[in-house]
Formats: C-alpha cells, structure tokens, sequence
C-alpha cells in the first residue's frame, strides 16, 4: 500500500512539474507585442485624380508588431482636412477642396473620417512589406492592398507605399463619374483615385 501512495504522490508532482514548464514555455515562446503610435504632423495620405493632387492628414493610429512581425494595425485620417496643393489660385483651391468635402464626394461634414483596418501582412519576395485591410469611407467599407517599404530606427518607424489605385464608385461615389454623369453633362472626374501613405510612427 506504501509503495503505490508513494508511486502515486511522485506521479502527482511530475504532473504538476509539466504543468509549470509547460506554461512557462507558452509565455516565454511569443515576444511582448511592441505598439508604435502614429505622429500626425509626420503622417499624411497623399492623393492625386486627373491633373490635381494634394494630401489628407492621418488623426491618429497605431502599429503593433509581435515577433517582429507586423499584426495589427489601426488608422483613422481627418477627411474634414483635404487639401489640394497644385493650384495656386487661392479662390479655385478653395472651390475644389470644398467640392471634395461637399455630400457629392466625400461628405466631410457627415464623414470627418475615414478608417483604415491592417488584417494582414507579410513581406514579399521584393523585400517589402505588403498589407491586406479594409478601406472605410462615408460608411462603405472594402478591402485594398498594397506594398510598402518598412525602415524601424530605434524608437522611430517610417513607412511609405507603392502607389494605391482605388476606384471611388466602390464606395458610392458617383458625381461626375463617366459612367454614371446624366445629361449633357461636361465636366467629368476619373474614377481613379491614386493613393501614397508615408506614416511616421513613435514607440509607445
């Protein structure tokens, strides 16, 4: 009877002993996840449709790396701060910001942010990094990629992406739009809408 209590106390122990190791092999096997915040005044979405170009500042975002690997990330941009930066005619610049800000685009007033949701990544056989997430404007959400080059310099990072081609009728924009214009109307927008990130981040 001694011999199997105390055979059973020593299994009881090296069961428990596992359970120790084990559990401590889970915590140590993936790193702390490191956050990098974005800098506003270093974070702008450029954007360029037929000849007129300009930027959209980012509110706010953040970055999370886990194992080296980026998992997570989380944008909003302040679509109430459009600006155009290739007429210099201050009256015709101030015409077409405000037509972008109107309800016939991108509803600035309703809408003063877009969103911009990381789901995926992975660095591509060009050594740069391409991202899967999903695009929000006026409430319609759709998923874009793109690749971008990555540089982390001590607590800084920076990123800047390879030219985004959107099509603005996927998110219900459809003013002066040739294929959906009525009437005799002349004055027509290209559907294309290209996109450049250049983010500034800071770790947290």
């Amino acid at each position: 009877m001694k011999n199997y209590r105390i055979t059973g106390i020593l299994f009881h122990l090296l069961g428990f002993t596992s359970i120790i190791f084990f559990t401590g092999m889970a915590q140590k096997k993936g790193e702390i996840p490191i956050h990098y915040q974005i800098v506003s005044t270093g974070s702008l979405l450029y954007w360029r449709a037929d000849n007129h170009r300009g930027f959209i500042p980012f509110c706010d975002g953040m970055l999370t790396f886990e194992d080296n690997s980026l998992t997570q990330g989380n944008f909003s941009i302040c679509m109430d701060s459009i600006t155009n930066t290739d007429i210099d005619y201050l009256l015709m610049k101030n015409v077409l910001e405000n037509t972008l800000k109107s309800k016939e685009f991108f509803f600035a007033e309703k809408y003063p942010r877009a969103f911009f949701n990381i789901y995926s990544s992975f660095t591509s056989e060009k050594d740069k990094l391409f991202v899967t997430g999903d695009l929000t404007l006026k409430d319609i959400t759709k998923c874009i990629s793109f690749e971008a080059d990555l540089k982390i310099d001590g607590d800084s990072l920076f990123a800047v992406s390879d030219s985004i081609r959107i099509d603005r009728t996927d998110w219900g924009i459809f003013t002066m739009s040739k294929n959906y214009v009525k009437g005799d109307e002349a004055f027509i927008v290209s559907d294309t809408l290209i996109l450049n990130v250049k983010i500034r981040a800071v770790k947290k």
